[in-house]
């Protein structure tokens, strides 16, 4: 089998399948020019709401990613924030620490000194 009787055999293949498809479908086929024209026309209105559809969903999209970068920008701050927080919040323990221990040895101090008077 040469190229060119391939290709024909190739195309009656697909010929006799979108025949069977056309009719295992139940594709409507106009009858008239006219109301081809219509069908036409219904079509190009429903890609043009599509394409409208389409362009809004596109602008959604644009306004929510604007959104999820400034909600993630906060939530960088909000986490720089926490973290700085939890710095100071161990510096401010370690400082309780000191202090207790420097109330502990006055304590003995005035303990030694009411020691010493009695």
């Amino acid at each position: 089998m040469n190229q060119t009787e391939l290709i024909q055999c190739l195309m009656a293949i697909f010929i006799s399948v979108f025949i069977v498809g056309m009719l295992v479908m139940n594709v409507y086929i106009p009858d008239d020019y006219d109301e081809l024209v219509e069908y036409y026309l219904a079509a190009v209105e429903v890609a043009r709401e599509y394409q409208a559809l389409c362009e809004a969903a596109e602008a959604n999209v644009d306004r929510l990613l604007t959104q999820v970068d400034a909600l993630t920008a906060e939530c960088e701050y909000s986490d720089d924030l926490a973290a700085a927080k939890e710095a100071e919040i161990e510096s401010l323990k370690a400082e309780i620490q000191t202090l207790n221990e420097e109330k502990a040895k006055l304590q003995e101090i005035v303990d030694e000194v009411k020691d010493l008077k009695e």
